[in-house]
C-alpha cells in the first residue's frame, strides 16, 4: 500500500498486516525504525528479507537469556513471501539501496516472527522502507 510518495527523492512507506505507518511516517507503538545500510537482498521459498551492515543504526531490541548486557540490534529485516506486493517492493527498493549507495530507513515490528524463517535471535518483520536521499 503506498503511503507516501515525495518528488525529488524516492520514498515508499508500506504497512504489513495490522500494523501502520502513517503519512508522517510516525510509527505506532509495536512498531521501531532504523538506518540501514544494505549489504544484501535475498529472495527465499518462504521469505525475502535485507540485511544491514556496519555502520547501520537501529535500536537494540534483541535480548538473548542473561540480561540487558546480551542485547542486540537486528541485522536482517524479512517479510514473508505470501505478502507478494510489500515482498517485491522490499527486494526492488533494497536492490537500489545496493546500487545507488544510498542508505535505508527500515520500519520493523519489534516482536519475533518465525514462521517464515525470521530467525527470532537476528531478525524483526519488516513493515516498511524507504531509501533515504
Amino acid at each position: 500500500m503506498w503511503k507516501s510518495i515525495r518528488i525529488g527523492r524516492t520514498v515508499l512507506l508500506l504497512t504489513l498486516g495490522g500494523s501502520a505507518l502513517g503519512a508522517a511516517g510516525v510509527a505506532q507503538a509495536d512498531e521501531q525504525s532504523g538506518m540501514c545500510v544494505v549489504t544484501g537482498v535475498a529472495a527465499f521459498s518462504t521469505r525475502v528479507h535485507v540485511r544491514c551492515g556496519s555502520g547501520s543504526e537501529f535500536p537494540t531490541v534483541i535480548c538473548i537469556r542473561g540480561g540487558a548486557g546480551n542485547c542486540v540490534a537486528p541485522t536482517f529485516f524479512a517479510v514473508p513471501i505470501t505478502n507478494d506486493v510489500l515482498a517485491s517492493k522490499v527486494v526492488i527498493l533494497g536492490a537500489a539501496s545496493i546500487q545507488t549507495s544510498k542508505n535505508a530507513r527500515i520500519w520493523f515490528n519489534t516482536g519475533a516472527e518465525e514462521k517464515y524463517g525470521c530467525s527470532a535471535r537476528d531478525c524483526r518483520p519488516l513493515t516498511g522502507i524507504e531509501i533515504l536521499p
